[in-house]
């Protein structure tokens, strides 16, 4: 994505925004935007397992299998459960901007008790130059500590924030 690229989707991320009009499709883009700067080699509509059930993003890298929510919610644990099943890890990430938009303690606790299942909150950072991308979460391993660690895509794009307080 080149600059001009990542400015128009500031733009309508920003927009969106004050319209209340985000979308979870807009939180996708943004966070591909920054895999995409990286070359992080990912696929978005992934099947996974035999029902062909679809991961809003995968990381081949580190079998990880991605799902979005705007809000967090125990029916995004469930996916998160499924993918678990056949990839080394999954996700349930949550938009964290603020963290108040996307976090659900039910949600985080029931992702603690699957395992292989991560729960975390994402802020992109797509108006950055570079771009990074934030992640607030309790879990590491896997596709965290790769990407923190500059092991995934071409460069270190993603800050792992596990002192942030999840829970108010």
């Amino acid at each position: 994505m080149s600059p001009a690229e990542r400015r128009t989707l500031l733009d309508e991320v920003q927009t969106a925004y004050q319209e209340d009009k985000f979308t979870e499709a807009m939180f996708q883009r943004c966070i591909c935007a920054v895999f995409d700067y990286y070359d992080v080699t990912y696929q978005t509509e992934y099947a996974v397992g035999p029902a062909d059930r679809r991961c809003d993003i995968y990381v081949k890298a580190t079998d990880t299998a991605i799902e979005l929510k705007r809000e967090a919610n125990l029916t995004g644990v469930g996916q998160a459960a499924y993918y678990a099943n056949f990839c080394d890890e999954a996700m349930l990430i949550a938009d964290g901007d603020p963290i108040t938009n996307g976090h659900n303690d039910a949600a985080e606790t029931a992702a603690a008790s699957v395992p292989d299942v991560k729960y975390g909150l994402a802020v992109t950072g797509v108006a950055e130059s570079p771009p990074r991308m934030s992640i607030i979460t309790e879990d590491s391993g896997g596709f965290i500590s790769a990407a923190a660690a500059d092991n995934i895509g071409d460069g270190e794009f993603l800050v792992v924030k596990q002192d942030e307080v999840l829970s108010e």
